[in-house]
């Protein structure tokens, strides 16, 4: 009888311990890579709604105070990406990965270019007006929605 309890023992513990495996395992695989993607998806979205701002403004030293907060936003997606792109990532994590790195630097180009247009006197709410950046930007909008919104 005690050596049968002591083999449910040791088989309990060894479950115990593999169990406890498999749910690190799910930790550091799964919820730390969403947690990263998601501090990127917020990040890029607030750089996105940031370069509105950017666009609008006339004056040039809140021109400069937004261009610094463009780049930190730009600094915490490219790190959460970066530790993103380490993880365990499916076939199709990493094509989405890939496709939003594409499109990325283009995205920035055209901040680059807001950011010129915009320390131009009076130019920036032109640019609202005619739809700039919003069309320009739409394929960084559509590769980091698509990121977040994996199947």
């Amino acid at each position: 009888l005690i050596l049968f309890l002591v083999v449910i023992g040791l088989f309990g513990v060894h479950s115990s311990a593999r169990l406890g495996g498999l749910l690190q395992s799910v930790s550091t695989d799964r919820v730390s890579s969403i947690l990263l993607i998601s501090e990127a998806h917020i990040e890029a979205a607030f750089h996105y709604r940031t370069l509105y701002e950017l666009a609008s403004e006339t004056d040039k030293m809140v021109i400069e105070d937004i261009e610094k907060d463009l780049k930190t936003r730009e600094t915490n997606v490219r790190k959460s990406l970066s530790s993103y792109a380490r993880a365990a990532l499916s076939a199709r994590e990493a094509e989405l990965l890939q496709r939003f790195d594409g499109v990325w630097p283009v995205y920035m180009g055209l901040v680059q270019r807001v950011g010129e247009l915009a320390r131009q006197v009076e130019h920036g709410p032109e640019l609202l007006q005619r739809g700039f950046p919003a069309r320009q930007a739409a394929p960084q909008e559509e590769a980091r929605l698509n990121l977040v919104e994996r199947p």
